[in-house]
C-alpha cells in the first residue's frame, strides 16, 4: 500500500491547476468546454 501526503486545496485553485496542465494537450475549444462544465462544479462547491 502506497501512502501519499495530500494537502487541502481550494476548488478554484484545483480547477486552475487542472486547466493549466490540459492547455498544453487540448484544443482551445475543449479547454473552454471543460472550463464551462467545471464552473458548475465550482458553483456547487460554494453552496
Amino acid at each position: 500500500m502506497h501512502t501519499t501526503d495530500l494537502e487541502p486545496i481550494q476548488p478554484t485553485d484545483a480547477v486552475e491547476l487542472y486547466l493549466d496542465e490540459k492547455r498544453t494537450e487540448l484544443s482551445n475549444a475543449t479547454i473552454y468546454s471543460h472550463s464551462s462544465r467545471l464552473g458548475h462544479f465550482l458553483r456547487w462547491c460554494d453552496e
